[in-house]
Parts: C-alpha cells; sequence; structure tokens
C-alpha cells in the first residue's frame, strides 16, 4: 500500500492527526515513536520534524487553509449571485 502524504489528507483528517500528535507527545511518547504511530495508525507519512513542530506550536498547516463559513449571510448571498449571475 502506498503511504499517504499530509497534503492528500482533507481538513478533518488533518486536524485529527495532528490533534492525536499532540496527545501523543503530552502522554510521553518520544517524536520517532509518534512518527511511526500515525504511519501505522493512518497511513501517513509525516516527518520527525513535523511532529516536533506541531508539538512545539510553531508550525500549522492550516495557515495556509481559509476556513469559509457557510453560515446565512449578505457577503455569502453575494458570492452565490455572482457565481449564478
Amino acid at each position: 500500500m502506498v503511504m499517504r502524504r499530509l497534503k492528500d489528507l482533507d481538513v478533518n483528517e488533518l486536524q485529527e492527526v495532528i490533534d492525536k500528535v499532540r496527545a501523543f507527545r503530552s502522554q510521553g511518547h518520544s517524536y520517532g515513536k509518534i512518527v511511526e504511530v500515525m504511519s501505522d495508525e493512518y497511513n501517513v507519512q509525516i516527518s520527525k520534524a513535523t511532529v516536533i513542530r506541531w508539538c512545539k506550536g510553531t508550525h500549522s498547516p492550516f495557515n495556509r487553509i481559509k476556513h469559509v463559513s457557510t453560515e446565512p449571510s449578505p457577503e455569502l448571498s453575494y458570492v452565490i449571485g455572482v457565481l449564478h449571475g
């Protein structure tokens, strides 16, 4: 089976992996062990450096992802109108 990369994960899966990584680290697991567990459990390739940055809070992959609110609003109505106009 081919190992997935982080960019292959959807937003929810990525958040789940990050939460799991931080939980394992708070339980005292080593960074190397966390990489192994994530590889086995989620079939995802994560570097040890990425795990370290996530745990220390110096990097977040969500800096590039814009969350869009789908709650009714004038702005959303405008975008829908433009798309259907």
